[in-house]
């Protein structure tokens, strides 16, 4: 049987029943010797087909490897017993597309209504709980993707001196997953802030998005309060400020931008090319 999957990996067929036909029963893919070889022969006289033992085999069948610690492992990586499928989808999914200049990054759920330690509770998604990744994505389709469960991903030693959060690390991780440098990346507030912006300079890529106002490197003087009195909050509607970073060699060009519209909004950016006035016209 293990052979049969050796087999079936330097020659595959279309489905794995097609070994066990004859090339009277398939022509095309047919085969005689394994066709024959697997069939069991009873001493009663009964004959067990080989495709039953096959379904058999497949179902019960368990690879272990003695060596590794399966608690160890657990602990540092749930996922440890489909982490290598995890490895080769995300191997695969970079060679089958190619990756335009503006992606985003984002969390993606994958929802299970089974129980599972890994589970989170999620009630603001129409998905439900489920299990969680960050993923890098262009035009719907998924680039890469990270599983939040375990530890991070460990990063080369040039990031080491920012103490980036795992999440931090996670994005980091997909950004370095891209085919080319200087990818622009849209992200939400969940991932943005300057610490972030600084790692992704090093990785060579660039950021964009909205970004909460408390330890994410908004400065005091572009930063606007929610005011809750309607008629006050209808005259600040439409204040910008924005201010640039200057004479920071590890997050040059950095702007971050806050926009008063129904409530305040903070944008942080190292894509912007320039900050300017432009006056936008619509028929009403």
């Amino acid at each position: 049987m293990i052979g049969l999957l050796f087999a079936n990996g330097i020659s595959p067929k279309p489905t794995m029943e097609l070994w066990f036909k004859t090339t009277t029963e398939h022509r095309l893919f047919g085969n005689d010797f394994i066709a024959a070889a697997m069939d069991k022969q009873m001493k009663d006289g009964k004959k067990v087909p080989g495709i039953r033992r096959w379904k058999h085999f497949r179902r019960f069948m368990c690879v272990y490897d003695f060596r590794v610690n399966a608690n160890t492992e657990k602990e540092r990586n749930p996922l440890w017993k489909v982490q290598s499928l995890l490895t080769e989808l995300n191997h695969q999914a970079k060679k089958m597309w190619l990756a335009g200049k503006w992606v985003s990054i984002d969390e993606q759920t994958l929802g299970f209504k089974g129980k599972s330690a890994m589970k989170l509770r999620i009630s603001y998604k129409r998905e439900g709980d489920g299990f969680q990744c960050d993923a890098v994505c262009d035009r719907g389709y998924t680039v890469a993707f990270y599983f939040r469960h375990g530890d991070a991903p460990i990063l080369p030693i040039a990031y080491k001196h920012l103490e980036l959060s795992p999440t931090a690390r996670r994005v980091v991780w997909l950004a370095l997953q891209l085919p080319y440098n200087w990818h622009c990346i849209f992200m939400d507030n969940l991932f943005n802030s300057r610490k972030l912006f600084s790692a992704l300079w090093i990785a060579q890529a660039l950021a964009h998005g909205v970004v909460r106002t408390s330890g994410r490197g908004i400065p005091t003087s572009i930063r606007q309060v929610e005011e809750k009195n309607a008629n006050k909050a209808e005259a600040l509607r439409g204040t910008t400020k924005a201010a640039k970073l200057l004479n920071c060699r590890q997050c040059p060009n950095l702007v971050a931008v806050s926009v008063y519209d129904t409530k305040p909004v903070h944008l942080l950016s190292s894509v912007s090319e320039s900050v300017c006035w432009l006056e936008k016209k619509r028929k009403v």
